[in-house]
């Protein structure tokens, strides 16, 4: 079993990474950092959104399994409670309530209960106590993604977040005051986020199961959460403890909070509301926010996930958008009412966000940058193309990340392209032979000058006014083009051929580079000296080999053969000698 202590919720598993990094480009605090082409998650910068965990082609990017810890509390003698998520509807579209906890009761879990309380226990306390923060603007605290995000990009909007605890401590508190201290809760969600805050509080939260991970574990034990035709889901609502939620399992989708809170704030409230879902829309709702001012209330939903819950990076696509969010809202209509102030007496509410250590970075200049930039062939400004191949938005964030030691050089394609391409022409150039590159359709890709020496002085002049020939006919330019056409033809891996071209003698040498259906021709002058020595020296060599294993054949068969005529032989002597004795 995996240390949670030391596991992070989000972590890399070590492999051969694609460089794509895509999982550089979708993380919205920087929190991924290359070395030595080797990724990796910066923990304690990571608001553990999953979206690198989406992104990432090849799975590298992985959520900590919690299961074995949860099976290791139900083989305990503790009560373990499940704390299950509103859009479990979304996640099991073929349960009904009575079918799922059919599932979890099989599993081990004594209790269910809908962790949608807890955002029923924000929103009333938010209604009741939302004058008394000291801000006009006023944070709501259900997503725990968002609420890190704040408080590490935006460490200076930090006291604007209300002071109370997030729908899942809420409701894990509500367990212990219902079932005692002892009690241990499992939330299951699909939220990667609220691992975090268990990791943080687990004296309040035991575990966090994604629904990937029920999902799993159901599978390996032989269960089903299907409902069974005609199963109905009414009286099965009645079973989870101590009571269904009402309104407030629309926190799962975005703006269901601020609707709930709309309903049970005074009428005539001089309260505005605002929401946004996604890391791009809540960056652009906070630049400037300061400039609000004295304009009244103004409470603000933000969620890390675009829609919402519903569509957290690691959750069920079985369905669309849509179709989830619609069947979290069709669930809840025949709920019934929440008894408010009965489920908050007794449970501490509050939570001290600015408790936080503020993560120190450091000061980046634009001369550091600059220097970082030059090991990139970027001297100036002009040089940045901000292309985004590296994973950042443009080539300051990119240096940024240099310095800070988050990235490295061979991140920049365009610096790498360079690079290839120099050490590429320095070589093609200098050949001694001449070397063609001819794609699929047998047009050139390149020549070098050694080879358009060799074709004679026609093919100089237009190499002097197309340096390479690129795009040019093969057919036109180039005498052994039926050779390179036999090779992409028969797709062999190599042909050799000699060629006699006014006069003189080339050699002519084709490979095929399969992968990407092109040709590469060496032809070599043989009656140049150092050349046709070389040449010489590499078919005698050939020649000799090829002789002496004919020799070896010949010695072969001369032996077989001398080894068959002494049997003969021995055996008819044998047969004249016992005819004579039988004569005698």
């Amino acid at each position: 079993m995996e240390n949670h202590m030391v596991q992070s919720p989000v972590y890399t598993y070590p492999s051969s990474c694609r460089d794509c990094y895509r999982c550089v480009r979708v993380c919205p605090v920087g929190a991924i950092r290359v070395s030595r082409d080797v990724v990796s998650v910066i923990s304690e910068e990571c608001v553990a959104c999953g979206l690198c965990v989406r992104e990432c082609p090849k799975g590298l990017q992985r959520v900590r399994s919690d299961v074995e810890r949860a099976a290791e509390l139900l083989r305990s003698t503790r009560r373990v409670v499940v704390s299950l998520a509103p859009s479990w509807v979304s996640e099991f579209p073929y349960a009904t309530a009575g079918s799922l906890l059919k599932a979890l009761r099989a599993l081990g879990f004594r209790q269910v209960s809908e962790m949608a309380l807890g955002a029923d226990m924000l929103t009333s306390y938010v209604a009741a106590h939302y004058e008394q923060h000291p801000s006009p603007v006023a944070f709501l605290p259900v997503c725990p993604a968002a609420v890190d995000f704040i408080q590490n990009r935006y460490p200076h909007y930090t006291p604007w977040i209300l002071p109370v605890a997030s729908p899942l401590l809420l409701h894990a508190r509500l367990l212990r005051k219902h079932f005692g201290d002892d009690v241990a809760v499992v939330a299951v969600t699909p939220c990667v986020a609220q691992k975090v805050e268990a990791d943080r509080h687990p004296e309040v939260v035991d575990v966090v199961l994604t629904f990937a991970e029920l999902h799993s574990w159901l599978l390996d034990q032989g269960l089903s959460a299907r409902a069974a035709a005609g199963e109905g889901d009414d009286a099965a609502i009645e079973e989870f403890e101590p009571i269904p939620a009402s309104g407030g399992a629309r926190y799962a989708m975005r703006g269901g909070t601020v609707e709930e809170l709309q309903a049970r704030v005074a009428p005539g409230a001089n309260v505005r509301y605002s929401v946004y879902s996604g890391f791009d829309s809540i960056c652009a709702s906070l630049n400037g926010l300061e400039s609000w001012g004295a304009r009244g209330r103004l409470i603000v939903e933000l969620m890390a996930c675009e829609g919402g819950c519903v569509n957290s990076p690691v959750a069920s696509r079985q369905q669309s958008l849509t179709l989830r969010q619609l069947a979290l809202v069709d669930s809840y209509p025949i709920r019934c009412a929440l008894g408010g102030p009965n489920l908050i007496s007794g449970v501490d509410m509050g939570y001290d966000y600015q408790q936080k250590k503020e993560l120190q970075c450091e000061v980046i200049s634009a001369h550091q940058i600059a220097e970082q930039l030059k090991r990139v062939g970027q001297s100036t400004r002009r040089d940045n193309s901000d292309c985004g191949c590296c994973g950042y938005a443009s080539c300051q964030d990119f240096g940024r990340a240099l310095c800070r030691g988050k990235a490295e050089p061979t991140m920049c394609v365009s610096y790498q392209r360079e690079v290839a391409q120099g050490q590429f022409d320095v070589l093609f150039n200098h050949m001694p032979s001449g070397v063609a590159l001819v794609d699929g359709s047998l047009r050139i890709l390149q020549i070098n000058w050694n080879l358009a020496r060799m074709l004679g002085h026609s093919v100089e002049l237009v190499y002097d006014r197309n340096p390479g020939l690129e795009g040019l006919s093969a057919e036109q330019y180039l005498p052994f083009h039926r050779i390179l056409a036999s090779v992409l033809r028969s797709r062999e891996a190599e042909l050799n051929q000699d060629l006699s071209l006014d006069g003189r003698a080339l050699s002519v040498s084709v490979f095929l580079v399969d992968r990407f259906n092109i040709v590469c021709a060496i032809a070599r002058n043989l009656y140049v000296n150092d050349v046709r020595s070389d040449e010489i020296a590499r078919r005698a060599e050939s020649l000799i080999a090829k002789n002496l294993t004919t020799v070896q054949q010949i010695a072969y068969l001369l032996g077989e053969s001398a080894a068959e005529t002494e049997t003969v032989l021995n055996s008819f002597v044998e047969s004249l000698s016992m005819k004579g004795a039988n004569d005698g």
